[in-house]
């Protein structure tokens, strides 16, 4: 059985997309960030590049003066996101912090801050849902409103 057969309740592209644009609008309204850009386009969910497709989605805001407050600020945006109804899930690697939600079908990262970085970046995962897209489409659009 292949992964296509495997999904429930398919979602078109334009749905699957509307998963993540909603996630960060409501990211904007709750979290009261400043964003300086944003973009959301369809991945496949496998290495071979195949259905089923998710959306992906990059949030962009401005770095935190140091990344002692950028793991300070993420704590607090986690905070309120948990308190809104979202799960906050384990970190991935030990002796690191959480940096990720879920709801609703929609996982938020919140990308750790390096020394190099211009900015920081939330980044949102859609369901593996889209069975209809059959190769990714590439390009970044913009998320319009935010």
């Amino acid at each position: 059985m292949n992964e296509v057969s495997q999904v429930r309740n398919p979602l078109s592209p334009e749905q699957a997309k509307a998963q993540v644009i909603e996630a960060a609008r409501d990211l904007k309204a709750m979290l009261g960030i400043a964003i300086t850009d944003a973009s959301v386009f369809l991945e496949s969910c496998n290495d071979q590049g195949e259905s089923p497709f998710r959306s992906r989605g990059a949030v962009g805001y401005a770095l935190a003066r140091s990344r002692e407050e950028a793991l300070a600020q993420t704590a607090g945006f986690l905070r309120t996101l948990e308190g809104a109804g979202w799960t906050i899930l384990p970190a991935d690697y030990k002796g690191m912090p959480p940096n990720v939600a879920e709801k609703d079908g929609v996982r938020v990262i919140f990308e750790v801050q390096g020394s190099g970085n211009l900015g920081r970046v939330i980044t949102l995962l859609g369901e593996c849902r889209d069975i209809t897209t059959t190769k990714p489409p590439g390009g970044m659009e913009p998320i319009p409103g935010l």
